[in-house]
């Protein structure tokens, strides 16, 4: 073999490797046990920032009534202006809890922080904050079916070295289109899918379902303070950990129903994600062509280096070896919702998360609900002219 063809199947190697290093840990870990944590004292407010009329608003923000623990919880759905098309569900989902006599509201935040949803999160807790020793938050498309709030408490409870938990979430969408189903493949199906990260970095959380105890979210400056920055989620655990405050994945693992997407929209998407790893985690961009979306890249860096096709060839099967196992141990963690879908799809997925990253290399600008936001050093957003 040549220089090239070590360093191409070596390539495939790792990323080999990194998959059956995750479904490793998947499997150490094991199965939620079937008898669930004692909930710790305390009062829980659980906050659903809400923006846009969503196709399954109305069954996700629904959904709220059938978390497990809700009963302990005070709800509040925050809305940015009195018009947001999103009002509609979230006050009838508002209703459902209070006929089964639980605390809920519906918050109109007037927010207008360049990262609207802290904003949202920290007007919707300056309000109903009061008595409260737990912070929940849980996007809008987030289905909370069967959810135990418990799950997401009982680790970060007082003397707990933790002080914020996060639930994996994947996506299953409903009446999907072919841009849903790419993303689902992504987020359910490869090492980008969140139960996998949860594996191979659990201590930085991804912010779609999460708790955190108000005295260490008020020991790293509170929620107002991450009003300017894009990756708010990967910002709060840095300041957790530079605090000596533990951050955990939990077992649970939840389900978006997004759906209804275009493919540029699903580009977007990621390419806003990959934005917040350039300016938060430069360290970890490289990840993305090498392990994320390596079956292209596999193959177009054999082409352009001039591999046997032996080597090529067998880098690609390892490559997907690979991808087989990192689905693996995303479903190990949510078995009854998945599409890894076959290959080809594989591929395609790769593809689009490889387009997501090139738009983030080119341009620091992100368009995020409505506005074209510049992301600066350490993710701190600008207005752009």
């Amino acid at each position: 073999m040549t220089p090239v063809d070590i360093a191409i199947v070596g390539w495939a190697s790792a990323t080999l490797g990194t998959s059956a290093y995750a479904l490793l840990r998947a499997l150490l870990r094991g199965r939620p046990p079937r008898s669930l944590p004692e909930m710790p004292a305390g009062k829980v407010l659980l906050i659903r920032p809400c923006a846009g009329d969503e196709a399954s608003l109305a069954h996700t923000l629904g959904s709220t009534v059938l978390a497990g623990d809700i009963e302990r919880s005070r709800v509040v759905f925050a809305i940015g202006h009195h018009g947001d098309p999103s009002r509609p569900a979230a006050e009838r989902a508002r209703d459902r809890l209070r006929a089964a006599g639980v605390e809920a509201h519906v918050e109109i935040t007037s927010a207008h922080g360049l990262n609207h949803k802290v904003a949202q999160l920290s007007r919707a807790l300056a309000r109903h904050g009061d008595g409260c020793d737990y912070v929940v938050v849980a996007d809008s498309d987030v289905d909370l079916s069967g959810v135990p709030l418990r799950e997401l408490i009982a680790p970060i409870a007082p003397g707990s070295p933790a002080g914020a938990a996060w639930a994996p979430v994947v996506e299953s969408p409903f009446a999907p289109t072919f841009a849903d189903r790419l993303s689902q493949v992504v987020l359910g199906g490869s090492l980008h899918a969140f139960p996998v990260l949860a594996e191979l970095d659990p201590r930085t959380m991804v912010g779609k379902l999460f708790a955190i105890r108000l005295d260490a979210l008020e020991a790293v400056g509170g929620l107002r303070s991450l009003e300017a920055f894009l990756g708010e989620d990967a910002e709060l655990s840095r300041r957790l950990r530079a605090a000596g405050i533990g951050v955990v994945a939990t077992r649970v693992t939840a389900v978006a129903r997004t759906a209804g997407r275009s493919l540029g929209a699903v580009v977007g998407r990621f390419a806003r994600w990959i934005t917040v790893v350039r300016a938060q985690r430069p360290g970890l961009l490289p990840t993305y062509p090498l392990l994320f979306c390596a079956l292209p890249c596999v193959l177009l860096a054999a082409w352009l280096a001039g591999a046997s096709a032996v080597s090529a060839l067998g880098a690609f099967a390892l490559v997907l070896a690979g991808r087989g196992l990192a689905a693996a141990a995303a479903i190990r963690r949510a078995p009854s919702e998945r599409f890894v879908g076959a290959p080809w799809w594989w591929l395609a997925a790769d593809l689009v998360l490889l387009a997501a990253f090139a738009r983030a290399l080119a341009t620091r600008t992100v368009s995020w609900r409505g506005r074209d936001l510049l992301v600066g050093r350490r993710g701190v957003l600008e207005l752009t002219s």
